[in-house]
């Protein structure tokens, strides 16, 4: 009897570590919001992302949720050919302390999304 209550001991662990397993296997992947050094390196990463048209990147500034400020998919090829000219035509980062904008283009258009600094450094405040 002892022998069978460590086998059934030994198949219940088992059996909880891979159901753990494989809770961890298929669980989505955390996305974290990388952290720059300036508000303009911030701002060129963005860019960068959308100009290569690429949603990995563009995660990777603007956090898991970047879909919900930059729809990638939904947005045609005129429209983010037109907001990068508009980007090369000009752009600034206008900083009050810990707070920034992008200002994109020639007549002051304001990015929805400002960037706030923290410890570990600037990042793009989805909150």
């Amino acid at each position: 009897m002892k022998i069978m209550t460590n086998n059934l001991r030994l198949l219940s662990t088992t059996l909880g570590a891979l159901v753990f397993a494989a809770t961890l296997a298929v669980a989505a992947p955390v996305h974290a919001q990388q952290a720059f050094p300036t508000p303009e390196a911030a701002a060129d990463a963005l860019i960068d992302g959308i100009a290569r048209h690429d949603p990995d990147a563009v995660r990777t500034v603007l956090g898991a949720d970047y879909a919900r400020y930059i729809p990638l998919d939904e947005t045609s090829a005129e429209d983010r050919t037109d907001f990068l000219a508009a980007w090369a035509r000009g752009h600034r980062v206008v900083t009050t302390g810990d707070k920034a904008m992008v200002e994109v283009g020639t007549h002051g258009w304001t990015m929805p999304i400002p960037l706030a600094k923290s410890a570990a450094g600037w990042r793009f405040d989805t909150r």
